[in-house]
């Protein structure tokens, strides 16, 4: 009884630090009583949910690992590390988890209701029939995850069967138009009916089925006349459709589709075009539109849309995830159009509250701070303020329900060491005729400011010892496995500029060390 009066205060602890928003307090707090008691379920709980909220998903599962390693003849910590397991992209080892946690009982909906669909988005539609015929049968509910059998029926090529899984389905649930429009779906799929007459069946035999609209029930019909080949009669009823809503990005999408299902290429290539620039998020337009432009040998010309939309969607991360991809470049500011000169203006006009490079906060901080900063200084040709950046990173965080792991003090803390590394990065793309990268995870743990890739291959300009002051070893140049590293040395000068009380190399010393680099590698 007293360790749970322990691990109710800790808990209440960490509560009440997280609710002021002081998470490190909060991690604190969740430690120390795991210091105590080092195998409560509920602490080891507590700390893995609290990681996981701060997006910080090694260390939830870690901590999942601990409560499974301590506790694995419970069930729950399963089910927890099966979450976290599908919230870093594992199916395969979310359904191992989940099924772990299964208990055989009327508890485990929850769990179900997570582990089946994971299963039909694997195509496992085998053993999620086996799964759901085995609940139906323990809790004497046959039509129980009705839809869900259907659907793996369906994957199953058992379309007869299906369909009439999906009518028990319904007839459990006639109030649920989504279940109505699905069946409809079915119907198109398992028969030559149209719609629009089964669903007057229903609604004949089914006094409770919950009315569709005529929006709904005309995109069914759409699909109807497609998977017939009646393209033009698709046609009308979209046109129809625009004509009281001209402006529905829905429509407008589904009219795109349907032109180039109809071979229509170029004409539905302008109309996927306005509908990213409308909704820049719309993953399947822009794979049309990638496939189009691979297709028609202008891939250049769609990197140029997409940068010109990031121009106008700047706080878009993802899209620049995919510019960067679609590029194959390492160097994340490949399509920064700044130099070395501009860089350092834009230094000058930030309001900064610290300047002290030998703070070690940039390492704490986790990866998506440097990349959104990197982003941010790549899309708009400008350094984000600490304040601008915290706003991003906090609105990205809660669209997944979850929050950054720091402060705003924090970002300001590590603002120095971001831009000192940077100016480095930028003296070699100006003053230099090699081509540079910068990569900002190579910055964070390893302090490396830029990549320089020579013919005698890439060498990493490694600061650290600028940051901590330390003594180079004699020898600048060193063979790293498949790469050389350069330590970057006070024992080389002192920087000559000081912009917002930060120290910079001026263009002049770069010169003198890129000579001695470049003395070094011709005597190799």
């Amino acid at each position: 009884m007293a360790g749970q009066s322990v691990a109710r205060s800790y808990l209440a602890l960490s509560r009440e630090f997280e609710e002021q928003q002081l998470y490190r307090k909060a991690e604190e707090a969740l430690r120390l009583g795991l210091e105590k008691l080092p195998h409560h379920p509920l602490l080891l709980t507590r700390l893995a949910v609290f990681y996981y909220r701060l997006d910080m998903l090694d260390e939830a599962l870690e901590a999942a690992h601990r409560l499974i390693e301590q506790h694995g003849d419970l069930r729950f910590p399963y089910f927890l590390r099966g979450n976290f397991y599908r919230a870093t992209g594992n199916p395969e080892a979310a359904i191992q988890d989940y099924e772990k946690a299964l208990t055989g009982n009327v508890r485990d909906r929850g769990i179900l209701r997570r582990l089946i669909p994971l299963l039909l988005e694997q195509r496992e539609a085998e053993k999620a029939l086996e799964i759901i015929r085995t609940y139906q049968s323990r809790l004497n509910k046959p039509v129980l995850f009705a839809e869900w059998e259907a659907e793996a029926l369906l994957q199953l090529d058992r379309r007869s069967a299906a369909f009439t899984k999906m009518r028990e389905a319904l007839l459990q649930s006639p109030g649920n138009a989504r279940l109505v429009k699905r069946y409809l779906q079915f119907s198109i799929q398992t028969g030559q009916r149209h719609p629009a007459e089964i669903y007057e069946v229903l609604r004949l035999g089914m006094p409770g089925l919950v009315p569709l609209s005529d929006e709904e029930l005309s995109d069914v019909e759409v699909d109807f006349f497609i998977s017939q080949g009646q393209f033009e009669a698709a046609q009308e009823i979209i046109a129809r459709m625009l004509e009281t809503e001209p402006d529905s990005y829905y429509w407008r999408r589904r009219q795109a589709f349907l032109k180039l299902e109809m071979g229509m290429v170029e004409e539905s290539a302008g109309e996927f075009k306005a509908l990213l620039q409308e909704d820049c998020t719309d993953v399947e337009v822009r794979k049309v539109l990638e496939n189009y432009h691979v297709l028609v040998g202008k891939l250049d010309e769609w990197k140029r849309f997409i940068q010109n939309m990031l121009r106008d969607h700047p706080d878009q991360l993802h899209l620049f995830e995919y510019l960067r991809r679609i590029q194959e470049d390492t160097d994340w500011l490949a399509i920064a159009e700044l130099d070395y000169e501009g860089f350092l203006e834009q230094v000058e006009g930030l309001e900064l509250t610290q300047a002290d490079l030998t703070d070690v906060t940039y390492q704490k901080l986790p990866a998506y701070a440097l990349e959104a900063f990197t982003a941010r200084l790549a899309i708009g040709n400008e350094v984000p303020t600490p304040q601008t950046l915290w706003h991003l990173l906090y609105s990205e965080r809660m669209k997944k329900d979850q929050i950054p792991p720091f402060h705003e003090e924090d970002l300001e803390a590590a603002y120095p060491v971001w831009l000192f590394a940077l100016h480095i990065y930028f003296l070699f793309r100006t003053y230099g005729e090699l081509p540079v990268a910068f990569i900002p995870a190579f910055l964070q743990h390893q302090q490396v400011a830029a990549l320089v890739n020579t013919d005698r291959g890439m060498i990493h300009i490694n600061i650290s010892s600028l940051l901590h002051a330390q003594v180079s070893p004699e020898e600048n140049l060193m063979k790293v496995n498949q790469h050389f590293k350069w330590q970057w040395s006070p024992q080389q000068g002192q920087p000559e500029r000081m912009v917002n009380g930060i120290p910079f190399y001026s263009p002049e010393q770069f010169q003198e060390f890129l000579e001695q680099l470049q003395g070094v590698l011709s005597g190799e």
